[in-house]
């Protein structure tokens, strides 16, 4: 039988002009600043949501709803059983996680592409509200290319204070590539939740979602600081912010769960999707919201052209 493959002649020239990367290709322009949130169980629906009259995302709402945002509420999860570890090496590397174990525990001393070194910005710090032994966060950070860590068990309110002296005191640096980690938002929503300045004392709403709501507002009002500065302060006009959900919390048993109450109510939340939101805002970006579905994979190549590094 014949085949039907034809023998194509592929001249080394041809090989240069199609698939090798000539050295006169590299963009020229400046690499922006970059902050990447990576926000604890985020989920799509709570975006331009409200409970009762309150909104559940405010200064969430305001980069949803600006000129200068690509937003998706529908990325899918990928992370596995290394859940929010997972989602810090999807966004850092483009990697999928391993099926056993965590990348974070397991592969730490493995060399890996990261966003990080290829922007080659001097001042690249990694914060999380934990001890730097938590997801092995003193290794993976030097892993991923970050070249300081700040890991203290603290509020979110408390770490997005320490990331704003930090940028505030880098930006005429040399220019910053920040990662942060979230947690008030962890399960079982209870350490945060009387720290939201929600009010749903009278709001008729199952017990678990409203404790959930209110740590996501707490976060959310949290990351107010870094918002403003990147929307409204010229001298972060040259800024990346980037804040992603780790990884959904809900299932499809908890939406059947609520669902009665929802249909009561008229309630039209999501929950158990599995979708998280994912929100890029830079001043060069026209706005763009995105129906279709998206991967937790796909933010890695979006951040790298983004810096002008789609040759790294």
């Amino acid at each position: 039988m014949k085949s039907s493959y034809q023998n194509i002649d592929f001249s080394k020239e041809d090989f240069e002009k199609y698939i090798s990367k000539p050295s006169d290709t590299e963009p020229l322009a400046e690499v922006p600043n970059v902050i990447v949130v990576l926000f604890e169980s985020l989920e799509g629906w709570t975006i331009n949501q409200k409970v009762g009259e309150h909104e559940i995302t405010p200064n969430l709402n305001k980069l949803a709803n600006s000129d200068n945002v690509f937003f998706s509420n529908k990325m899918a999860v990928q992370v596995y059983h290394g859940h929010s570890s997972d989602a810090q090496l999807l966004l850092n590397t483009g990697l999928c996680p391993i099926l056993e174990g965590a990348v974070a525990n397991r592969f730490f001393m493995n060399e890996f592409p990261s966003l990080c070194e290829a922007s080659n910005l001097p001042n690249r710090k990694t914060f999380v509200p934990t001890a730097h032994t938590l997801w092995n966060q003193d290794k993976i950070t030097k892993a991923y290319d970050y070249n300081e860590l700040f890991a203290h068990v603290c509020s979110d309110k408390t770490l997005f204070s320490n990331v704003e002296k930090y940028i505030d005191s880098t930006v005429n640096e040399g220019g910053f590539f920040v990662q942060v980690a979230t947690m008030a938002s962890h399960t079982p929503f209870a350490e945060y939740a009387d720290s939201s300045s929600l009010n749903l004392q009278n709001v008729e709403f199952p017990s678990t979602l409203k404790n959930y709501v209110k740590c996501v507002n707490y976060t959310d009002q949290s990351l107010s600081g870094i918002v403003n500065k990147v929307m409204n302060d010229e001298k972060y006009a040259n800024t990346i912010l980037v804040v992603m959900g780790d990884h959904a919390v809900f299932s499809p048993d908890d939406k059947s769960r609520f669902q009665k109450f929802f249909d009561l109510k008229n309630i039209k939340f999501n929950i158990g999707d599995g979708y998280v939101p994912f929100f890029v805002y830079s001043k060069s970006i026209n706005k763009k919201n995105r129906e279709n579905i998206c991967y937790q994979a796909d933010a890695y190549p979006t951040i790298l052209s983004l810096i002008n590094k789609n040759y790294y």
